[in-house]
């Protein structure tokens, strides 16, 4: 289970859909909760002797790729969450896929990573669980990821 019950799920293209947290132990810290639309240009012309441009106008406007940076947070006990990070960015890597955020109720699809920020932050810090003192070892990072479908909103369930 993620934080506060609530899970960041994905899927690649022909997959089945994972919880990022079951399957890596890495839960979503911080997601844009709004993806920039921006159309593209349409083809227009310009005349001198008229006022404004003759455009073209689809029936349906396109829309430029989007790119968000996501932060995501790996807790363990036993092991190295560094070995997490690989696993899920290997994950990742391998091709398209959809994500979806169950707090924010807000998924996109045809997504592919794009970048792995290089400034990953990492602590221990000692815990008490079940009167027993553990050493938690903690990694922040963040991935920038590049949509192709900004504007379709995709909802993944397990």
């Amino acid at each position: 289970m993620a934080i506060n019950g609530y899970r960041f799920l994905l899927q690649r293209v022909g997959g089945s859909v994972i919880d990022t947290y079951a399957e890596y132990g890495i839960v979503i810290l911080d997601m844009p909760a709004y993806f920039e639309l921006k159309a593209k240009n349409i083809s227009s012309q310009s005349y001198f002797d008229e006022s404004g441009d003759d455009e073209y106008m689809p029936a349906t406007l396109t829309y430029e790729p989007a790119e968000c940076e996501l932060q995501f947070e790996c807790k363990v006990t036993s092991g190295s969450p560094f070995t997490n990070l690989s696993n899920f960015t290997s994950y990742l890597a391998g091709g398209v896929f959809s994500f979806y955020s169950e707090f924010l109720g807000i998924g996109r699809g045809n997504a592919r990573l794009a970048e792995v920020d290089d400034d990953a932050e990492y602590k221990e810090q000692d815990v008490l669980r079940n009167g027993v003192l553990v050493t938690e070892k903690i990694l922040r990072f963040k991935i920038k990821i590049k949509i192709n479908t900004p504007q379709i909103n995709v909802v993944l369930s397990l």
